[in-house]
Formats: C-alpha cells, sequence, structure tokens
C-alpha cells in the first residue's frame, strides 16, 4: 500500500511531478494504482494528459488488466493521445473483446485527429483475426496501404496471420511474397494457414525452406499430417523434433485414435514424462471412440486417482464408455 499522505499539501504541478516521477513508476498493484487514481481526482492532476495515460497504461498492464478501469480512465480523458486510442484499443483486443476495439478503432478514425500507426494497426489486424472479421481485416489491409504502412514488417506479419486464420490462404501468400523480413513467427502463420486449408504438402514444402524453427514450426505439421490420416508421416516429423512439447506428443495421440491405433497412442502416453488434462482426454476419448469402453473406464479413474479434474469432454467420454 503506498504512503499518500504526505503529497495532500503539494502544489498541483509539484505533486503531479512527483507522482509522474516516482509513484508511477513503482505502482505495480491494482491497489496502489487505485489510490493514484484517487488521489488525482482529489488533487485535481488527473485532468494533466500525461499523468491520465500514464494511469490508462498501468490499469492496461497485463499485471493488472483491469479493462473495466482501464476503460473509466480512458472515457475521461478530455483529448486522449494516439498512446492512450493504442493502449485501449489492445486492452480490449488482449481480453478478447475484438468487437469492442474495433468501435474503438472507428471513433479513433472518424472522431480523432490521429492517424493509425504501426502499433495500432497490428492490434486491430489481430482483433479482425480473432473475430474472423475478413471483410473488416481486407478494409484495414486498404487503410494500411493508403497511410503507408504496407512495407512494415509487423503489419505485414499481422496480415498474414490474419488471412492465414480467416482461410485466405491466397492473400497471406501475397502479402508473406512482398514482405523483405519475415520471421519465424510470419512463416509459421503461413504454414498453419496451409495445414488448416489441408494444403499440408504446401506446408511441408514451406517448413524446409525455413531456416529457423520453433516447437510451433514442427507442431504444426505433425497436427496437419495426424488430421487427414498420414499418422506415418506425422510420427516422422514427430520422431525428428529436437525438443518435443505436450502439443506434439497430444497431436500423435489424437492421430493415432482417430486411425483406430489405440496401442500406438498408448505407447506413447506411457513414454510422456507431463501430461495434461487435453492429453487425458485424447486417450478417454480415443478408446471410447474405438470401441474400448473397460480401457476408457480405467484410464479414467486413474486419471481421477492422480488427483486430475475432470473437464466436460472427460465426463462426456467417460459416461459414453
Amino acid at each position: 500500500m503506498l504512503k499518500l499522505t504526505a503529497f495532500s499539501a503539494i502544489e498541483p504541478e509539484l505533486l503531479l511531478q512527483n507522482l509522474d516521477f516516482s509513484l508511477l513508476q513503482t505502482s505495480k498493484t491494482q491497489l496502489e494504482v487505485a489510490q493514484l487514481h484517487s488521489l488525482s481526482i482529489k488533487t485535481n492532476t488527473f485532468h494533466h494528459s500525461s499523468f491520465s495515460s500514464r494511469l490508462l497504461a498501468l490499469y492496461a498492464d497485463p499485471k493488472i488488466n483491469n479493462l473495466d478501469y482501464a476503460r473509466s480512465v480512458f472515457d475521461r480523458i478530455e483529448e486522449p493521445t494516439l498512446f492512450s486510442w493504442n493502449t485501449i484499443i489492445k486492452c480490449y483486443v488482449e481480453n478478447h473483446r475484438s468487437h469492442e476495439a474495433l468501435v474503438l478503432f472507428t471513433e479513433l478514425l472518424s472522431g480523432s485527429v490521429f492517424t493509425p500507426d504501426d502499433f495500432t494497426l497490428p492490434c486491430v489486424i489481430k482483433g479482425c483475426a480473432r473475430l474472423c472479421a475478413i471483410e473488416e481485416g481486407k478494409q484495414v489491409h486498404g487503410l494500411v496501404l493508403k497511410i503507408g504502412f504496407g512495407l512494415d514488417k509487423y503489419v505485414q506479419s499481422s496480415l498474414v496471420s490474419m488471412y492465414s486464420k480467416c482461410g485466405e490462404i491466397g492473400l497471406a501468400r501475397k502479402v508473406f511474397d512482398r514482405m523483405v523480413e519475415r520471421d519465424v513467427v510470419c512463416w509459421n502463420s503461413l504454414m498453419d494457414g496451409y495445414a488448416k486449408c489441408g494444403k499440408i504438402e504446401r506446408a511441408l514444402e514451406m517448413f524446409n525452406e525455413m531456416s529457423e524453427r520453433d516447437a510451433f514450426s514442427w507442431t504444426v505439421l505433425i497436427d496437419g499430417f495426424s488430421k487427414i490420416g498420414k499418422v506415418d508421416e506425422a510420427r516422422n516429423v514427430f520422431d525428428r523434433m529436437p525438443r518435443k512439447n505436450l502439443v506434439s506428443w497430444n497431436a500423435m495421440i489424437n492421430g493415432y485414435m482417430k486411425l483406430g491405433d489405440f496401442y500406438s497412442a498408448r505407447c506413447l502416453f506411457d513414454q510422456m514424462e507431463f501430461r495434461n488434462i487435453v492429453t487425458w482426454n485424447s486417450m478417454i476419448a480415443g478408446y471410447e471412440l474405438n470401441g474400448r469402453f473397460t480401457e476408457a473406464l480405467e484410464l479414467f479413474q486413474t486419471m481421477l486417482n492422480l488427483g486430475h479434474m475432470p473437464t466436460p469432454a472427460t465426463l462426456v467420454s467417460a459416461l459414453s464408455a
């Protein structure tokens, strides 16, 4: 808790300096930020743009992440800066309320003097991707070209990701081919788009062209091959994977179960050092799918004995067995 009593007799301008350069820098909890918020209203320092924008950023910070308070602060800023617009838009997107983020973006375009920048645009494009709002995404892409951010690598990367997630793989590829700088995230986005569209061979071509790969790169192929029944190809990629993660193990187990090879799935399951609820659900549902009801119920009981909490999906599979 902050000790604020000493500031009550300080002149507003001097108080603002103290708040800006000391308390605003050290406040880390919602209680501390709320105390500063309260004091700023009491001392009439809230309406200083430098203070209110910092207060907004603190509420929006992932460590606090109070969207309601952040919006309350934003709505009371008489003339929000572009930094403030960007902060609140990002906060909405990160809290999976992308529709409100897009509404704010339209207000930024129509009701402010600011032009979106290379921070605004990737956030908004990410929001479009999460909503699969492809038409709105195309409009944002048009704005990107109009205001001169068509060659910005972060904007381009977000466009590749959006088009890939929305199934517009041709448009994703066009943006990708025009990029001068491509990082592993961008390669992964397009490769994942190909895999999700059923074009796993194109995804494999991209994988082989990559100079740098991460765990996601490998998992995209494993999951992609598994979902179309090419489990041997998936296993080949899995065995070559330098550092296997839970997602790759779970993808292989799912692939074997869908093919009816519950023996291989169980062998992998028994080899795993760590398992999450997705692993258990994949095995139990897989046994139930393949008519191995006794094994499904035995594994369900084992899961409970080990202290794992079943999800609705777990219970559906167990009841079906």
